[in-house]
């Protein structure tokens, strides 16, 4: 809700707007990873950051969600790519510095093109957020413009332009604004059982988003016989489930398929059990998390089974 409500009030108008000295191809490359997992399969992504040690100076947060959305709308147009790229250019004889987000699919008529950035004009309303007119709206706070050049059948190209200040540094990064890439997920599957809906559902994106399948269960007899009929390299449980508790789906699984990792879940701010000499998960998890608690949590999790002798 953070992210989403700062860019609605920057566009808006209000809100606080807090400025940096930031290095643009740095911040690209921090993207890197997430935007990778925005671009759907078969389509591929292609990151040229060409401008160089340059610095901007911007909202770090809103000029990142500037980035992310544009390459969400071209992923949602592109036929076989989606291609960011950054240069310099010279405008009235001063520095900029430029992003183009392109994509090769069936671009974009005259007369959506005249209103793409009109908040009163939708062309897609199956995704809640805040889009391209709110793309437009940052990029004018910013002291930026942007424009596109699009034709049917011949794909779209946004560019974004910021004033480039001449001669300074990027302000330090602190360790938490360096990217740490999360766990890499791909080829593992992963079963996830909590009688949350939307705490399925959560967990269940953040784990899709690093590259894992993912299978859930609505209580712990239905986590019980998914770990029956399938084998998984990870298992997410909560403590608190009909018919059988985290715990007792914890013990089944230690006895089916011993080295299997498992992370337990729980409101409680207490690792409570519930009789002494039950099996101990390899990582627990308070309920409400984030997700890097959640990566830490898998990191934790995958590393003690990874370091374990073999039977």
């Amino acid at each position: 809700m953070s992210r989403l409500t700062k860019p609605l009030l920057a566009y808006a108008g209000r809100g606080r707007f807090v400025t940096m000295r930031l290095d643009p191809d740095v911040m690209l490359g921090d993207l890197r990873e997430q935007l990778a997992q925005i671009v759907p399969h078969p389509a591929t992504l292609e990151i040229r950051p060409g401008a160089g040690a340059v610095v901007v100076e911007a909202d770090p947060g809103l000029l990142r969600q500037v980035v992310i959305n544009l390459v969400r709308n071209a992923s949602d147009a592109a036929g076989h790519r989606v291609q960011v790229a950054s240069r310099t250019l010279s405008r009235d004889d001063a520095p900029w510095w430029q992003i183009e987000v392109s994509d090769d699919g069936a671009g974009i008529d005259a007369a959506t093109l005249a209103q793409i950035f009109d908040p009163a004009f939708a062309v897609k309303t199956e995704r809640p957020g805040l889009g391209l007119p709110a793309v437009h709206g940052i990029v004018l706070r910013l002291g930026g413009d942007i424009e596109v050049d699009s034709r049917p059948g011949q794909g779209a190209r946004f560019r974004v332009r910021l004033p480039i200040v001449p001669g300074a540094e990027p302000a330090p990064r602190s360790r938490s604004e360096i990217a740490v890439p999360p766990p890499r997920l791909k080829g593992l599957r992963l079963l996830v059982a909590d009688d949350e809906p939307s705490v399925r559902a959560t967990v269940r994106r953040l784990l899709e988003r690093r590259g894992a399948t993912v299978v859930i269960a609505a209580d712990g007899l239905e986590a019980e016989a998914r770990l029956r009929d399938d084998r998984f390299d990870l298992v997410v449980l909560d403590v608190t489930m009909p018919g059988r508790t985290g715990y007792d789906v914890l013990a089944f699984a230690r006895a089916t398929s011993p080295t299997m990792p498992v992370i337990l879940m729980s409101g409680y701010t207490a690792r409570t059990r519930g009789e002494a000499g039950e099996e101990e998960p390899d990582a627990f998890i308070e309920k409400p998390f984030t997700a890097k608690v959640l990566d830490v949590a898998i990191d934790e999790a995958l590393g003690l089974r990874a370091g374990e002798p073999s039977a």
